[in-house]
């Protein structure tokens, strides 16, 4: 706030002062100072609204002087401007609520209106208020339409009022949650094995929304794109720019607007922003007590548990609480109050279910045959030598053949694909550290021929989540021309991450339990925000904003005992010599295998814990002036966002990577290991690969913005008005407050650094380099982003009104996508076991670090580009025509479009998954392996394996590496140097229809959304970023929305029988339809190629004396270890000849020749549509002597048709792999997947997805 606006609020205050210092001196002391301590800003055009109009007589001509006097109908607060010359009038800065307009003029006739309802952003224009020449002494009272449409806004806003959020129904305590009913919303599943939505809303937690966790709003960046507001306080998680801070609970959230495009220059944040409004106290006392319950009960089983036969142990989720507002005694109705609070008391049972894979005990001690019952029961049909796509039962049924031990002894390679009894390891190859490392796994307790996905591990996961929540707003008018209003809130809770303890932050395909009783969460939120009011005069308004919103995540380790490597027994050591406490990390090597231990080291800094805490302190100021047609919003804006949090990324532990394969092991140059079977190699301890770091810092970053602002709304004519404004904004890109920095990549000084022994060459940081900025990338002074809208009234009636606008919006990646360099500049050691290469457990303590040698291990590294300013854009526009209908309703079509330009390569911003070779400029480009060795000048026939040409009676060492063809391998081998850079684009365009009516007996929204949703965001090449373009992951072609309400009312005035059983009674639904997005944008991150895999039959007898490999990969058709997926060819239309739930015809793939990439642009194949139905009843009883208290009973049911959606139940050889064979001596490619089984949904969902049924009963006073 500058020091002239200071000055004339202190002005202006000082009479209001005088008049009140008797009655609230100390309360007004402790509210100022409060608002003046809180760090953050409530932006006005998203927490309040403004009303505007004309006042004029029967002949159209304008009125000046007019008195105009707008009253809040909770409050009776009042306040009293005149028109001006135009015969224009405007309240800024209004608090959103039900409002009376009241019009007088000096020979005319009183004229009032009632019932205008302001949200939060709200541009209302009032259709001119014609006066009626007469008597002052006479009012003519009307009520205003329910459905103002806005004449004077081009933007586009949607609206849940109270009246919505009490009667539409609600599985949980999350608001957001609400958002689906919109038009232009998308439910987003959490992949094609879940088709069921990605947030889970019966398990309440703090920090807790659906923004970026299932719900997407007209196709914005999925992590980034969108603003989470509580009373002005931006709550959204800066962590990934989704979730939040402080979760919005619905009995607190007196209305949620959504600012979805083309808003003025007067908002912050964009290009999606979601504003919440808490409730508040008004002049009479009122409140209400409720409890919310849900019990299992009462619940109909899940699809999978009644396919599973595993009993779902009880669960129960109950909410006790309860509200109360009114005037503080003494303050004249002065000043208002309004507190309410909310018990969770959640017992989730054992509804969270983990599934694996766990190899048998016999597997474990090295015995792959059929003389047990354990290995019968994973591999009924006997073992396999064929490749393991093929394998009937999966990969844990290979035979061995093939495989070598670490003495040089082998297993004789089996070229027939009959059944065979299978192999045994030698008891001297059972590796110790493995067996202590299959110590954490918990029993196998399913029976794999019957649970799809053929998981012998299915654990329904107890789990209590209890906590508390609270809120108090106060209001205070200071005066005629003052008030002071604001908000805090806190909430608490403690649960198991991820409800079931294995995982922070999502649950890894296969995984298990954490050991010691899984990973638990003890969270707490917290945010408060204040507005400070001041009206100079009929035409000047000032208001200042405070906020500030913080959140505290830690999760914690309950057993550190558990996962120890001396509790565990395991003997082995590692690279570097720093302190570590637990086991090392493993990943699952896929369907039928072993489980997934993949946690990073977050428990070593501190120890024990893994610390989080995020924190936004914002400022704003907003003046307000009315110049004859115009009215002129001008102001600045600040705020600073830090996220303090532990390393997630790093492995101080180790990181094991356990997969079928065999390559020469790093010591001793043999071969080694199984080639199918990566249980055997776990078995044995054989890794196909390995990485470490040194440490794991603590990771403090922060970003600045600051913007000056100024909006006009010009109404050039009676029907016409246009917006017209700019941003100029300073949007800094986060930035490191250890004061180390972000660090760069110069891609000419590796050499030179790699020759100096510099660590990491090439790449630098504010610590080493002063000249680098302590964010890495540099950042622009300051933005110029323009907005423009208009609004014409077709009749001048505001009945029709042709609206749009178009404007430009800035925002702040998710903090995510910086941790790597960070990572790089706290000087973070890596390594990483060079390509092809294996290394047994038991020679861990043997590698070395061996900075800037020739192929050292250094490891990856990551920076930005030192000249990339780049800062996520999205440009925002729509055209929309207005109709009021019959029935007081509103038509509402609309074309939406978006497009969003400057986003990291390297982040999983656009859809969830990040396709990172894009950024790494030490991938080998395509067809190198197709020329000598840079380094020996030898060609190698076999890209393959790369150190042997095959010849007949043996292979010739070529002394040809990997790391020779990658363009700094030199330095960092095979090994990624990524230089990140914002090129990442995505865009959106939509027709959108909504059939609105909010008032009388029937309520509904009806909309739908025809739309595309486009984005670089699909995997198939890591050299040009614009062949990644594609259907998103978000992409919904149709969506259907429906949200409905029907209350009877009185059914017969004269039958007192029949209105006291059917009278006044709720109805109140919502139904989604949808269809089902692209497939192969769902495909393993991203990578649209359904796994496709290509092994090679008709080996020759000695092909491992050769060095051929039975796997074909990038290496052998693109000449290149790069990350190039291999696409199908079409041979006809997959989308035809369909059976019963099957979404792709198998029979149209075909892999491409060797050396070819097969088709890229398939048709739309899309998953199975989303359908959910939700349903509420419930009626309010007067209480008997007890006026305006009523108790209300409801009845809610979720999915109340027991509607399981289809899916698919793996990824991962299943029904959605494609594998080939190709004849080695032909090269002649076949089939090596069941047709007609490829692309059918084999499952449905589970657990929450079933029907579930709510009681509550709330009494109101």
């Amino acid at each position: 706030m500058n020091g002239i606006s200071g000055a004339l609020i202190r002005r202006g205050l000082k009479q209001d002062l005088r008049k009140h210092c008797r009655v609230g001196h100390w309360l007004f002391s402790l509210i100022g100072l409060a608002l003046f301590l809180v760090g953050g800003p409530l932006t006005q055009a998203q927490t309040t609204a403004q009303l505007t109009g004309t006042v004029q007589d029967n002949s159209g001509g304008m009125i000046p002087g007019a008195q105009v006097t707008l009253i809040n109908e909770s409050t009776s607060a009042s306040r009293v401007v005149q028109t001006n010359a135009e015969g224009l009038y405007a309240f800024p800065a209004l608090v959103p609520d039900s409002y009376t307009l009241k019009v007088d003029a000096k020979g005319f006739q009183v004229k009032e209106i009632t019932g205008i309802m302001l949200h939060a952003g709200d541009q209302r224009t009032i259709p001119a208020f014609t006066l009626t020449v007469g008597s002052e002494l006479t009012t003519v009272t009307v009520s205003a339409a329910s459905e103002i449409i806005s004449t004077d806004s081009g933007q586009r806003t949607n609206v849940l009022d109270s009246k919505q959020i009490n009667n539409l129904v609600l599985v949980g305590r999350d608001t957001t949650e609400l958002l689906k009913v919109l038009p232009g919303a998308t439910t987003v599943s959490s992949g094609l094995t879940q088709n069921s939505p990605m947030y889970n809303d019966l398990n309440v937690s703090v920090q807790q929304s659906a923004i970026g966790n299932g719900i997407n709003i007209n196709g914005a960046v999925n992590r980034g794109g969108t603003a989470l507001l509580a009373d002005g306080a931006n709550i959204i998680d800066p962590g990934n720019m989704a979730s939040s801070v402080s979760i919005v609970n619905p009995e607190m959230t007196a209305e949620v607007s959504v600012q979805a495009s083309n808003f003025g220059a007067d908002t912050a944040f964009g290009p999606v922003v979601v504003s919440t409004i808490s409730k508040s106290g008004t002049d009479r006392y009122h409140g209400e007590a409720y409890f919310d319950a849900r019990n299992s009960v009462l619940n109909a089983n899940d699809w999978q548990s009644n396919h599973q036969g595993i009993p779902q142990g009880s669960q129960h989720y109950y909410y006790p609480g309860g509200n109360f507002g009114g005037p503080v005694p003494g303050t004249n109705k002065k000043l208002l109050f309004w507190g309410g609070y909310e018990r969770w008391l959640q017992n989730q049972g054992n509804a969270n279910v983990l599934k694996s894979y766990i190899p048998s005990p016999e597997m474990m001690a090295g015995d792959f045959t059929n003389d047990n019952a354990d290995n019968q029961a994973l591999c009924p049909q006997g073992f396999f030598a064929t490749p393991k796509s093929s394998y009937p039962q999966g990969a844990w049924c290979n035979d061995l053949s093939g495989t070598v031990f670490p003495d040089g002894s082998s297993i004789p390679v089996n070229t027939s694909a009959a059944a065979n009894a299978g192999n045994k390891i030698p008891a001297q190859f059972i590796d110790p550290g493995a067996q202590a490392l299959a110590k954490i796994w918990p029993k196998a307790n399913a029976n794999p021929a019957t649970t799809p996905g053929g998981y012998n591990y299915f654990e329904p996961i107890p789990n209590l989540n209890n906590g508390w929540i609270y809120r108090f707003r106060i209001d205070y008018q200071l005066g005629e021309n003052t008030k002071i209003y604001g908000s805090y809130q806190q909430a608490y809770d403690s649960q198991l991450a991820q409800g079931n303890g294995a995982h922070l932050y999502w649950t890894p395909g296969n995984a298990i339990p954490y050991p010691g009783g899984g990973e638990s969460e003890a969270f707490y939120g917290k945010s408060i925000a204040g507005h400070f009011v001041h009206n100079f005069n009929s035409t000047t308004t000032n208001d200042f904003m405070a906020a500030w919103a913080f959140g505290s995540f830690p999760f914690v380790q309950p057993d550190p005992s558990a996962a120890s490597r001396t509790t565990l027994g395991y003997p082995y050591g590692k690279v570097f010599q720093t302190k570590s406490l637990n086991i090392p990390a493993y990943s699952s090597a896929g369907t039928a295998s072993f489980p997934d231990f993949s946690q990073a080291s977050i428990f070593e800094n501190p120890p024990g814990q893994y610390a989080v805490k995020k924190e936004a302190p914002q400022f704003n100021d907003v003046l307000t002036k009315v110049w004859g047609a115009h009215t002129v919003k001008m102001g600045g804006f600040t705020q600073n966002t830090d996220n303090f949090q532990s390393t997630f990324s790093t492995y101080q532990d180790g990181n094991l990577t356990v997969r079928a394969g065999q390559s020469p092991n790093i010591f001793t140059g043999n071969q080694l290991g199984s080639p199918n079977n990566p249980v055997a190699n776990f078995t044995m301890g054989v890794l196909t690969g390995y990485s470490e770091n040194d440490s794991s810092p603590i990771a403090d970053t922060a970003y600045q913005a600051t913007a000056f602002f100024v909006a006009d709304t010009w109404k050039t004519t009676r029907r016409l008005t246009l917006e017209l404004g700019a941003r100029v904004e300073h949007i800094g890109h986060w930035y490191d407050r250890g004061r180390v920095g972000m660090a760069v990549f110069y891609p000419d000084r590796v050499l030179p650094d790699f020759n100096a022994g510099k660590y990491a060459p090439g790449y630098y940081w504010h610590a080493i380099d002063a000249g680098v900025p302590l964010s890495g990338q540099p950042n622009r002074f300051a933005y110029f982003d323009p907005r423009i809208g208009l609004a014409y009234d077709l009749h001048g009636d505001g009945n029709t009104v042709i609206r749009g606008g178009w404007g430009a919006y800035r925002f702040v990646t998710q903090v995510n996508d910086v941790s790597g360099p960070l990572v790089t500049a706290q000087h973070v050691l890596n390594y990483n076991l060079p390509g092809q290469k294996t290394v047994m457990l038991s020679q861990l303590n043997q590698l070395a670090y061996k900075p800037c040698t020739s192929q050292c291990g250094s490891g990856s590294q990551t920076g930005f580009d030192p000249s990339d300013y780049s800062q996520p854009l999205t440009y925002a526009y729509n055209l929309t025509v207005d109709q009021r209908l019959k029935w007081n309703s509103v038509l509402d079509i609309a074309y939406v479009g978006s497009q969003t330009s400057q986003l990291s390569d390297n982040s999983e911003g656009i859809e969830g998954s990040n396709f990172a070779a894009l950024a790494d400029q030490n991938k080998t480009p395509i067809g190198a392996f197709f020329q000598p060795d840079p380094v020996t000048g030898v060609l190698s026939t076999n890209p393959e394996n790369l150190g042997t040409n095959p010849g007949n009676g043996g292979g010739t060492s070529t002394g040809n590496k990997a790391a020779d063809y990658h363009p700094y391998g030199y330095a960092y081998g095979t090994a990624s140097a990524y230089m990140n850079q914002g090129i990442s684009y995505t865009n959106y365009n939509a027709l959108q229809v909504a059939w609105i009516k909010t008032a009388g007996h029937v309520n509904f929204n009806l909309n739908g959304t025809w739309s595309k949703t486009l984005g670089s965001s699909l995997q198939e090449n890591p050299f040009d970023i614009n062949l990644n373009y594609g259907p998103t992951a978000v992409d919904r072609p149709f969506v259907f929305n429906a949200s409905y309400t029907y209350q009877t009312g009185k059914i017969n005035n004269f039958n007192r029988f029949v209105n006291g059983l059917l009278g006044d009674w709720t109805i109140s639904g919502i139904s989604t339809w949808q269809g089902g997005g692209y497939i192969p944008a769902a495909l393993g991150n991203g990578v649209p190629n359904f796994g496709l895999g290509l092994t090679y039959t008709g080996l020759p007898a000695d092909a491992k004396a050769q060095g051929i490999t039975s796997g074909i990969g990038s290496a052998a058709y693109f000449g290149t270890d790069a990350p190039v997926p291999i696409l199908p060819a079409l041979t006809c239309n997959p989308t035809a000849d369909l059976k019963h739930y099957q979404r792709i015809n198998g029979n149209c793939f075909i892999a491409p020749p060797v050396g070819s990439q097969g088709g890229q642009k398939f048709p739309y194949m899309s998953a199975g549509a989303y359908f959910n139905n939700d349903l509420a009843l419930y009626r309010s009883f007067p209480l008997p002597f007890r006026e305006g208290q009523q108790i209300q009973f409801r009845a809610s049911a979720f999915n109340w048709l027991n509607h399981p959606l289809p899916g698919f139940s793996t990824l991962s050889g299943g029904p959605l792999s494609l594998a080939y064979n190709v004849d080695y001596a032909s090269k002649t490619i076949t089939r090596n997947y069941n047709t007609s089984t490829f692309g059918v949904m084999d499952t449905k969902t589970g657990a929450p997805y079933q029907r579930i049924i709510e009681l509550n009963v709330k009494y109101f006073f």
